[in-house]
């Protein structure tokens, strides 16, 4: 749209226009400036073309070696983004790149304006706008084959890409990448490919595989994939062979290779037997005396699919004076570092005839009761916060398994995992952490606050203003 300012010649006034000042002093020819723009809807990095003319008002004829000035509005005062001077026809053009302030769609206004000089007065366009929009930034996840369903003991692999929504892939600035509620790390095999590969499938369950994304000038994306494990029975993780050797228990634990997880502590409680001390290369032994239970937690490592562990277990009572009797029971957990249980399935067997039964699938918390506390068991100090204010989260759990830690996470309001904290709680159940919010996942709206204990969790929301 044309707009022509018209001065009169006025001593010693100026013109203000947009926060921009145009001297108007000058005593000379009317003009009138034009602009034309090669698209209002962009993307970052497009090329734009703005052309115009500058011409007497009287005339018509174009003004020809006359300095004009194109401007963007900002914040405060308009800034100049291209400085030009007018042809023989008194025409003008040039080429400017879009850029982002902020990684949103944006709108910018832009005008064109002549200061005028001792010959011709000043004049400006009026605004035009232009809209710089993200570009969707689309993800595909497959699986190999396309399945859906697999067989324990297999492996299932993710194929992730990224591209532009045409045919040239892009690598994102920022990529999480989530199996079973765990970050894991994809493997960038190509520009915008990446491809994770599950462990060993061996329990009957479903296994979600989730990717975020950012990059700079295109929108966020998210997506999720689940996959569902069948087969005739489960793979259990851990085998156990014990024997008495001396004053000692030998207990011989083996990680199965089809193991999908590294075992970080054990722990065993003994019927017909007390532990006083025992020993394990780079793990720490303690005990508790009031469930003649001991635990074996991790200094150095993990025990990974396919390794062994051997530990010795000093104990007083019958198994230490007599020989071991089918009544004798050894219970034998495994728990990863996100503190998920791997129970022993079937015997642990001693020396000779001894033997000494697990029991399957045995709890050291009853259902029933951790739900009741753990319904209430996560809070955090305030309901709102604004950005960068830490927020304090405590809560409690029914009764503490020595060397397993509570897994805090927190999620932001598009349902993207922010940060995950592990904390082991005190005798009494009591735990606590912080989180600090910024950064680009850290946006305003409503965040979850999940505390998981052996399998179960709790849940509480805040504000982030």
């Amino acid at each position: 749209m044309k707009y022509a300012v018209y001065f009169a010649m006025i001593s010693g006034l100026t013109l203000l226009l947009s926060g921009t000042i145009i001297n108007v002093d000058a005593i000379g020819t009317p003009t009138d400036i034009t602009l034309s723009v090669s698209s209002s809807r962009i993307q970052l990095n497009d090329t734009v073309v703005f052309s115009g003319s500058l011409v007497n008002s009287n005339t018509g004829d174009g003004i020809w070696g006359k300095p004009v000035t194109i401007y963007r509005e900002g914040p405060i005062i308009p800034i100049a983004i291209a400085s030009l001077t007018t042809g023989l026809d008194g025409k003008f053009d040039t080429e400017w790149i879009a850029t982002l302030d902020k990684n949103e769609d944006t709108k910018i206004t832009i005008f064109v304006q002549f200061d005028g000089d001792d010959v011709s007065l000043p004049s400006r366009t009026g605004k035009k706008t232009i809209t710089i929009e993200l570009i969707p930034l689309e993800l595909v996840i497959t699986t190999d084959m396309d399945k859906n369903r697999y067989q324990l003991g297999d492996k299932a692999l993710f194929s992730v890409a990224f591209s532009d929504g045409t045919v040239n892939f892009v690598d994102p600035d920022f990529i999480r990448v989530t199996y079973d509620g765990k970050f894991v790390e994809a493997k960038n095999v190509d520009v915008g490919r990446y491809t994770f590969e599950t462990p060993y499938l061996v329990k009957f369950a479903q296994h979600q595989f989730g990717v975020f994304a950012e990059k700079w000038g295109f929108s966020s994306t998210q997506k999720s994939i689940t996959i569902t494990t069948f087969g005739v029975e489960n793979y259990e993780p851990i085998k156990v062979t014990a024997s008495k050797q001396g004053d000692d228990i030998k207990i011989r634990v083996k990680n199965n290779e089809l193991s999908p997880d590294n075992i970080h502590t054990f722990k065993g409680t003994l019927r017909g037997g007390e532990p006083i001390v025992g020993a394990g290369e780079n793990w720490q032994f303690s005990v508790d005396p009031t469930t003649n239970s001991f635990t074996f937690k991790t200094l150095e490592g993990n025990l990974s699919p396919g390794e062994s562990v051997v530990f010795n277990v000093k104990t007083t009572g019958p198994i230490y004076e007599n020989s071991w009797t089918s009544s004798m029971k050894l219970i034998w957990k495994g728990f990863d570092l996100y503190g998920n249980e791997h129970s022993t399935i079937g015997d642990v067997t001693g020396s000779g005839a001894t033997v000494v039964k697990s029991i399957r699938g045995v709890s050291t918390i009853p259902s029933s009761i951790y739900t009741q506390v753990v319904k209430t068991g996560v809070e955090v100090d305030k309901s709102s916060y604004t950005v960068g204010e830490t927020v304090s989260i405590r809560g409690g759990i029914p009764k503490v398994v020595e060397g397993v830690p509570v897994v805090i996470q927190v999620f932001n309001p598009r349902n993207v995992l922010y940060s995950i904290d592990q904390v082991i709680p005190v005798a009494d159940g009591s735990y606590s952490s912080i989180a600090n919010i910024g950064g680009k996942l850290g946006i305003t709206g409503t965040y979850t606050v999940k505390a998981i204990y052996s399998g179960q969790s709790a849940e509480t929301t805040f504000e982030l203003r």
